[in-house]
């Protein structure tokens, strides 16, 4: 510091009897009146001294997004990024879903180039490999805005340290990040929602302090579409749903890729024109009517990764078994009964009396069980009701139109007369 006011500002390190020296005045007056909370890395947020929190703090990020130009062209072939447009426009199963891409990627990129951050949903792209789901999420959405930072490990809470996020505006997690166990899983749900809801996050570097930032920028998921890969979706229950973005990518898109030297003289080429149009684009009224204010684009989850995803979470496993003993019960042992009701070991107990849903019961506790049946009912599988008392959860389970009630068998008709049999 000494060095560089004097070298830069030309201040005098030389005292006099009665006075300090320039250097030392002005370290001075910056100790006295110039004191900061914490510097820290506020991604897009106004560069150098500013207030958080009703603290001073020096954000140190320098980033900048890619810079649009003045021109604005069309969209499509007679425009000036033919390719960009025509990866998009193939990019998905149905066209609807690009317009909550574009409604999103606008949301982001124009709060990071106003340093005004934006809150908004999180992405995931789903579909089968070499489809552009890593191209589109990385090498077109994450240079638009100065790049992309590596996030499995710290949204699974493998590793503690996890400063270089701050440094960018969009986290980004791959293929099988979060299948390695069920409570993975669960821990890697939570952090993505809690994630993309709260934009309070605590910045840890290794060597130095750690601090609370602000971070409120994209989540950004891929996977492949297979039974296994879209068990690492983070849990789609009601609250999950309306703060993300499910996408399904085209198996038939006629994009073809180069290598990727040319791929990234493409991109560079023609990304500042696409964001001029970006800007400038509006989204159809069924992407935002109705939006709640805080994301400003309604929620999408294309309509059968829904169902695959569901069928693919680990509670899918208990939802089958509890199903199954459900109808036996309704049929066999209460035909009447109209709803059952317990707590959740009291459910255990019930179904272990048959032999057979004791043994696969063998790996659900009773713990995991009231868990399960919170996600069920989040995800309005069955018909689930909760009443807490002082020292216990009642759940109670609906009957609905699984769980018809068994037909009476007719009564047999006696005759009275001797029949003749051939």
């Amino acid at each position: 510091m000494r060095r560089y006011l004097s070298v830069e500002h030309r201040l005098s390190t030389r005292a006099t009897k009665t006075d300090p020296s320039e250097v030392d005045s002005a370290l001075n007056y910056i100790s006295m009146h110039n004191r900061i909370s914490c510097a820290q890395s506020f991604a897009f947020y106004p560069k150098g001294i500013f207030n958080y929190q009703g603290e001073t703090v020096l954000n140190l990020h320098s980033r900048d997004v890619v810079k649009h130009t003045d021109l604005i062209t069309v969209w499509g072939s007679e425009g000036k990024f033919p390719r960009m447009s025509f990866f998009l426009d193939n990019a998905f199963t149905t066209p609807e879903q690009l317009h909550y891409l574009l409604a999103r990627w606008k949301k982001l990129y124009r709060g990071c180039l106003t340093r005004k951050p934006e809150q908004g949903q999180g992405v995931i792209f789903c579909g089968p490999p070499g489809k552009g789901k890593t191209f589109l999420l990385r090498a077109l959405i994450g240079y638009s805005v100065g790049g992309f930072a590596e996030a499995g490990a710290y949204l699974t809470r493998a590793d503690g340290f996890n400063s270089e996020l701050f440094h960018v505006a969009v986290w980004v997690v791959d293929d099988g990040t979060s299948l390695s166990s069920d409570n993975i899983h669960r821990i890697f749900s939570e952090s993505v929602k809690k994630g993309i809801a709260n934009p309070e996050h605590r910045l840890n570097e290794k060597f130095r302090k750690a601090s609370m930032v602000r971070w409120e920028h994209l989540i950004g998921i891929t996977c492949n579409d297979d039974p296994e890969s879209l068990r690492g979706i983070p849990n789609i229950d009601l609250s999950s749903k309306e703060k993300l973005l499910i996408f399904r990518m085209n198996p038939n898109s006629p994009f073809v890729f180069e290598e990727k030297n040319v791929m990234s003289e493409i991109i560079e080429r023609e990304m500042p024109y696409f964001l001029a149009w970006l800007l400038q684009y509006d989204p159809p009224d069924y992407v935002v009517k109705g939006a709640e204010p805080r994301w400003g684009i309604n929620n999408y989850c294309e309509p059968s990764l829904a169902r695959a995803a569901n069928q693919s979470a680990p509670v899918n496993g208990f939802f089958e078994l509890l199903t199954k003993w459900l109808r036996e019960y309704y049929f066999e042992t209460n035909g009447d009964a109209s709803f059952w009701e317990g707590t959740s070991t009291d459910l255990r107990v019930a179904m272990s009396a048959d032999f057979v849903f004791a043994e696969l019961l063998r790996p659900f506790q009773a713990n995991h069980i009231g868990r399960f049946l919170a996600q069920i009912q989040s995800k309005s599988l069955l018909k689930i009701t909760i009443t807490d008392s002082e020292h216990e959860r009642i759940w109670r389970i609906e009957r609905d139109d699984r769980f018809k009630r068994r037909p009476t068998a007719p009564t047999p008709s006696v005759s009275t007369k001797f029949e003749k049999t051939q």
